[in-house]
């Protein structure tokens, strides 16, 4: 699966206010869990607050930015 199918996954999960882990995330798209984390990132710089369990170690979404026409 490549980057971009991933980062939509990971944004299509967020937005159905589901709460996951990047290891399940990792092990679903055969990467590391370092790269889910950089994947987080990105959307963070794109205006996406993601929030972060620490007790259960997930990830959940805030606030998605409002989708705009270029």
């Amino acid at each position: 699966m490549d980057t971009v199918t991933r980062i939509f996954d990971i944004a299509r999960m967020l937005r159905k206010h589901e709460h996951f882990s990047a290891t399940d995330v990792a092990e679903a798209h055969s990467v590391g869990v370092k790269t889910i984390n950089r994947d987080m990132g990105l959307l963070r710089s794109l205006g996406w607050e993601i929030g972060f369990d620490s007790r259960a170690r997930t990830y959940f979404l805030i606030c998605a930015p409002k989708p705009t026409i270029f």
